[in-house]
């Protein structure tokens, strides 16, 4: 899904400090693509896109400014879709930015570490994170996204169920910290991608 176009009055914003400059990533609200495009630009409207293919395309149709795309992973290596999508498009990387992950452990309020049966995250912070999860012993389940991981903790409202997520996506969806920094250490390289 594509966000919605630019409108006459957003044609002019390009501000130095971010502000009406629109930044497309892939997610949803509290994905660490975010955190890395609220770094970039600390004013900027984020837009979340599917996939990244719709990020590409938002910029490319001018329905953002820019976008923020996750290259390479120290923990996982490179990002080789996105490699593949910058071949395939028009557009400039104009930037890069260093996101260090910081996986947090999330359920609902009241829940503690111990009533969890299972974990759910994106495949590679589970892997990250596997040490805390092997000595909870609790089930791994993967989703398609960290952040979608929280909000579907917290939509189903199931107590044994927890998810592996930033802090800001246990702000965004109402979510306690049961533990912060579970993860081996990692760090994201991202590019800031912009027309031609």
């Amino acid at each position: 899904m594509l966000p919605k176009p630019l409108t006459s009055i957003d044609d002019s914003s390009s501000a130095s400090d971010g502000s009406k400059v629109r930044v497309a990533y892939q997610g949803v609200p509290g994905a660490y693509s975010e955190d890395a495009a609220l770094k970039a630009y600390p004013n900027c409207e984020t837009v979340p896109c599917d996939d990244y293919e719709a990020a590409f395309k938002a910029v490319e149709l001018w329905l953002v400014d820019k976008a923020v795309l996750p290259i390479e992973n120290s923990a996982d290596g490179s990002i080789h879709r996105n490699y593949d999508l910058l071949l395939q498009h028009k557009l400039n990387i104009v930037g890069e930015v260093q996101l260090r992950a910081n996986h947090c452990l999330l359920g609902l309020p009241g829940v503690t570490m111990e009533e969890l049966v299972s974990v759910v995250s994106h495949p590679q912070a589970l892997a990250q994170c596997r040490t805390v999860l092997n000595d909870l012993g609790v089930d791994k389940v993967r989703d398609q996204d960290t952040a979608v991981a929280a909000k579907t903790v917290a939509i189903n409202c199931v107590r044994h169920t927890g998810a592996i997520a930033s802090s800001r996506a246990a702000e965004i969806y109402g979510l306690d910290i049961l533990a912060e920094g579970i993860q081996v250490i990692t760090f994201w390289k991202i590019e800031l991608l912009n027309h031609i």
